[in-house]
């Protein structure tokens, strides 16, 4: 994998400060029920276990034009949560969250700040 200075040199958006790698990939537990209790995701793409229907898992504040990646590798629905003040698809600020579906998988993409756009099956 390139250091993130080339990355950063060919105009990539560095996720370093919000603890994320581009190119990472890793397994998350989902967690809680709330956006308050919800696990924190802490890769560029993140497998998800555990969800149950009321778990869930919470976007970094990354830089804007970041884009990260959330696979459902449960047998129920998991919850995806904006950061604190932040919006998924003009969903509700900081509580509204979208589903996927066991087994799903969905792109999420920060447009501006606090405005996330997603696409899922």
């Amino acid at each position: 994998m390139s250091s993130m200075t080339t990355k950063q040199q060919a105009g990539l958006p560095s996720l370093v400060n919000a603890n994320i790698e581009i190119g990472s990939v890793g397994t998350v537990a989902a967690a809680g029920s709330t956006n308050a209790d919800a696990a924190a995701l802490a890769f560029d793409s993140n497998q998800v276990t555990g969800a149950d229907a009321t778990k869930g898992v919470i976007l970094l504040d990354v830089p804007n034009g970041s884009t990260i990646r959330v696979f459902n590798n449960a047998a129920a629905v998991l919850k995806v949560y904006p950061p604190a003040g932040g919006q998924i698809n003009n969903l509700t600020a900081t509580t509204g969250n979208i589903s996927i579906a066991a087994n799903k998988g969905a792109v999420l993409h920060k447009l501006l700040d606090g405005q996330w756009g997603s696409v899922h099956a």
